[in-house]
């Protein structure tokens, strides 16, 4: 199992109040400081019909239509992992998450460079079984993880076929319908077809071979095709808030936590946090993010209701599933605010998401100037990522209210580039476009213009495109995260 870094493990929002040793003592003051604001009520801020972070849609082939007069060149496609554990663990874990049970994880051993396999290793978590009159768990840490087939923030065996659907309706739609990308994959053609790239977690790196195995399923790889599926290291990731290279991150999010909006919001729910907080047995003097976010009580809340798992109980108090439903509203509230509404926001995206998208600008542009045609550039670039990394371009995209919302497990968002055919001899231009969750993605104004959406993602101009995405892409991030 990969090592974890903090900024993997933790919503970047919350790093500032676990590593703060004066965030209370700060908290506190402003918040006696502005009681007598008025409380504002965000978590009743109703939820489309139909969004569930259970589940995220799928694109539907026969639902998609082309670009009109236009050619597809290149698609660079996002997913959040699918279904999975929590990460955040409470006093008592009572739940059993046996559900981990379907590994796709084997290392293969090759002899003397040979094409065949000659050995292959599984990996599987061990939990030690525990009761509450085995005295030797008293000895060991087994205690305090559940029991089951399933570590902590694994990837479980619905998160797994979540994937392979999705890879199964990706297929659909760029090799049944489209004749975009080759039916069958081999050895000899995976470069022009797709690239893979995961993070160092277990999770995304099961995700991707999940997606894979629907994708390209074995009827449609030829024998012994090794898929390369690339990870960059952690001190340098581009897919989740770098704040080991940008440490003035924390600082703006400092900011943006001891705004007016997010205090008061806080304050407007301090009574439900303090019930859970109860429910969970959690120690906020030795942990402080349960005080000042609800990601956490949503982490250790929607992972259950998902897999129609009992609520903590502490006593006769238990949590609900109201109670779930409320810590997600307050969570996408959360999002919304600091990655797209705060005065920070977009300082904020500049460091986090500034990087990613400048690699996507890279390789859409190396598919433009690639004018001699030679099929090294894959037509399909994934990502294997996290609900994080969809945030922080969703942000940096102004994704309206709908899309704004925390992504659901096995989220996709596809940015396809596409080449316009030239006409009354005109040069060819190129137009971008966005399907979130499948479907387009509909976007706010800027600042300038906040009348109108920035672009329309049905078909945005590949300049107009460019010219908005350089505005956030810092010329020099490292100075610019010096502090």
């Amino acid at each position: 199992m990969n090592p974890k870094s903090a900024f993997t493990t933790l919503p970047i929002y919350l790093l500032f109040f676990t590593t703060c040793t004066n965030g209370f003592s700060i908290y506190n003051a402003l918040f006696k400081a502005q009681s007598n604001l008025k409380s504002l009520i965000y978590q009743n801020h109703p939820i489309p019909e139909g969004y569930t972070y259970c589940q995220a849609e799928y694109p539907i082939a026969d639902n998609y239509k082309k670009v009109p007069n236009s050619e597809l060149l290149h698609v660079q496609l996002f997913l959040r992992h699918g279904d999975r554990t929590p990460e955040n663990l409470i006093k008592n874990e009572l739940v059993d998450w046996n559900d981990c049970k379907q590994s796709y994880d084997h290392i293969q051993l090759r002899p003397n460079n040979s094409e065949q396999t000659d050995i292959t290793f599984q990996l599987i978590p061990q939990l030690p079984a525990k009761s509450s009159t085995n005295t030797d768990s008293k000895k060991d840490f087994s205690s305090k993880l559940w029991t089951g087939s399933c570590s902590v923030g694994q990837l479980t065996d619905l998160g797994k076929q979540q994937h392979i659907q999705l890879g199964k309706a990706i297929r659909e739609l760029y090799v049944e319908k489209l004749n975009f990308l080759d039916s069958e994959l081999s050895s000899a053609n995976i470069e022009r077809n797709i690239n893979v790239r995961t993070s160092q977690i277990w999770r995304t790196q099961n995700t991707a071979e999940s997606f894979l195995n629907g994708l390209y399923p074995s009827i449609n790889r030829k024998n012994q095709t090794n898929i390369p599926m690339n990870y960059y290291p952690i001190q340098i990731e581009t897919m989740l808030s770098n704040t080991i290279m940008c440490p003035k991150i924390k600082l703006i999010l400092q900011k943006i936590a001891l705004s007016r909006d997010y205090i008061n919001y806080l304050k407007s729910t301090r009574k439900e946090m303090a019930k859970l907080n109860h429910i969970f047995g959690v120690n906020t003097n030795a942990d402080s993010k349960w005080l000042y976010s609800w990601i956490s009580h949503m982490d250790v809340l929607q992972p259950r209701l998902c897999n129609n798992k009992p609520y903590p109980c502490n006593l006769d108090l238990c949590a609900s599933k109201q109670d779930a439903k409320f810590a997600l509203n307050n969570a996408n509230f959360e999002t919304k605010y600091i990655k797209r509404d705060s005065i920070y926001s977009d300082m904020l995206t500049r460091l986090t998401a500034g990087p990613l998208l400048n690699e996507i600008l890279v390789g859409f542009n190396k598919v433009i100037e690639n004018k001699d045609k030679n099929n090294q550039i894959p037509k399909l670039s994934i990502f294997s990522a996290h609900d994080e990394t969809l945030t922080n371009l969703l942000g940096a995209f102004k994704a309206n209210d709908e899309g704004i919302l925390w992504p659901p497990y096995a989220s996709n968002l596809a940015i396809e580039l596409w080449k316009q055919n030239p006409s009354n001899g005109q040069s060819a231009s190129h137009s971008i476009r966005i399907l979130y969750n499948g479907k387009t993605l509909q976007v706010l104004g800027t600042k300038n213009e906040i009348n109108k959406p920035w672009c329309d993602f049905n078909s945005c101009d590949y300049s107009n495109f460019e010219k908005y995405l350089t505005t956030i892409i810092p010329d020099d991030i490292i100075k610019e995260c010096e502090i």
